[in-house]
């Protein structure tokens, strides 16, 4: 019988350049550009380009504003606590 071939360990997802090596710092240059990439994704400009997407946001910033100040929008019966009487 001929001797089995060895084939190459697996490495991996993340490729070779993980195996023990410790980033220098925790705010990369990926982490950098990614947090540039969300916070263009995440302008009214590119969100009105997705109608669904444009009402999810403007919700979403309602939603604070409510969270905020709960009177924003006026008085609410859902404030008012409710007493047995």
């Amino acid at each position: 019988m001929a001797p089995k071939q060895q084939t190459k360990a697996k490495i991996g997802p993340l490729g070779p350049q993980f195996r023990g090596v410790q980033p220098k710092s925790a705010y990369t240059y990926s982490v950098l550009a990614g947090l540039e990439a969300i916070a263009r994704q995440i302008r009214p400009r590119t969100q009105i380009r997705n109608p669904v997407m444009f009402v999810v946001w403007v919700g979403s910033l309602v939603t604070l504003a409510l969270t905020i100040d709960p009177t924003l929008f006026g008085p609410s019966s859902a404030l008012a606590s409710t007493t047995a009487s």
